[in-house]
Order: C-alpha cells, then structure tokens, then sequence
C-alpha cells in the first residue's frame, strides 16, 4: 500500500495558521465555517497519520514475516537432515515428514520429466 500524499493536507494547514491566528486576535463575527475548517483538517491530519502509522507497522510486520519464513525453511531443511541421520529413509517418521505439498509437487515433477524421456 502507499502512503497518503501530504500536498492536500500542507495545503490546509498553510491556510488554518493565519485563519486561526486571525480569530484568535480580532474580534470577529462567529463563523461556523471557519471553526470547521480548522475542525475538518485537523480531523483530516490525524487519519493520514493513523493511516500512514498503520502502513508503516504493515511492512514492519511483513519484513519480520519474510525473514522468519528463511529461517523457518532453514530450520525445516535441518529437521529433515536430523530424521535421515536418525531413522533413516525408509522409516515411517521420514515418509510422514515428507508427505507435504511440497514434496508431492517435486515428485510429480520429476515423474512428468522421466515420462516425457522416455517418450
């Protein structure tokens, strides 16, 4: 996802300092408008910046997710290593390991290749 682009809000916030300034000093007329302008873009300010946080924590999570799906394959490839060290190949433990998709795909693969050579 992309973060929200601030020109919109820089926008509003260059016209809501002198506005503000401005109701602040004279003595003016009551202006609802004016009140929710300033209301709406600060509003507007906050969900930009839960918005923008919100992202920012996404791909946080996503890089630490990424980085523990190498470890996790690493650690999968040494747990299979340490089942053939220990049981062997042919034991029921190593077949029930490799009885994944994964593994179901490989050998279908390869199947499909030595069929098509000796075709």
């Amino acid at each position: 996802m992309k973060r929200k682009d601030p020109r919109l809000l820089n926008e509003c916030k260059d016209k809501v300092i002198p506005l503000a300034s401005f109701l602040k000093s004279e003595n003016t007329p009551h202006n609802p408008v004016f009140e929710n302008f300033i209301k709406a873009t600060e509003y507007y300010e906050n969900l930009t910046f839960e918005y923008n946080q919100t992202i920012t924590n996404a791909e946080n999570l996503h890089r630490q997710i990424v980085e523990h799906e190498k470890l996790l394959r690493d650690i999968k490839e040494r747990t299979k290593a340490a089942v053939v060290l220990y049981y062997g190949k042919n034991s029921h433990l190593y077949r029930t390991f490799m009885l994944s998709s994964e593994y179901k795909k490989s050998v279908q693969r390869i199947r499909l290749r030595e069929k098509k050579i000796k075709k």
